[in-house]
């Protein structure tokens, strides 16, 4: 659910395998009763919307991936598209051949803050400045976010934070 007083701005969506999408706000201003389709995956895909975040012109995005690679770039790389529309390509995912697991996006981050908060699975968090991550165009590969290890596990999130904020994480117990 996001709350929105004027129709102006667009809404940026990303998934599991690295698609990204900009739509303007102004499709969804007059909703119907059966609702309105605001992506279209294509029939069979095993794709799934992991963000949508409300994004004004001239702000960042960063996409996260699980085995520790984070890309930034602007969000107006990413041309308007409509509701029909798929998406682009927002990183690249690389792909493990040896244990055949394959690497996807968990997180989408608009950037207005000073730093990023990446959360892993084992519990560990790294704290990072939003320059350390190189800008760079979409559709690349990314740069390391954090080392994945046996330590501290796959990457399950990252939050955007300031150096005045409370965080609060817990476990699935």
């Amino acid at each position: 659910v996001i709350s929105v007083k004027n129709f102006e701005d667009s809404l940026f969506m990303a998934t599991k395998k690295g698609r990204v999408k900009r739509i303007s706000l102004k499709h969804f201003s007059k909703p119907r009763a059966s609702g309105i389709k605001a992506i279209n995956f294509p029939a069979g895909e095993s794709d799934l919307l992991i963000g949508v975040e409300v994004v004004k012109k001239g702000q960042e995005v960063l996409l996260a991936t699980k085995k520790g690679k984070a890309i930034r770039f602007n969000a107006e790389d990413v041309r308007e598209m409509g509701r029909a529309s798929y998406g682009v390509t927002g990183i690249k995912l690389n792909k493990d051949t040896l244990k055949g697991t394959s690497d996807e996006v968990v997180s989408l981050e608009i950037l207005d803050t000073e730093a990023i908060l990446t959360i892993t699975k084992k519990g560990y968090g790294k704290r990072s400045r939003v320059e350390d991550y190189r800008k760079t165009s979409r559709a690349g590969k990314g740069v390391i976010n954090l080392k994945i290890t046996d330590k501290t596990g796959e990457i399950v999130t990252t939050a955007s934070v300031n150096d005045k904020d409370s965080i609060i994480i817990t476990t699935a117990k």
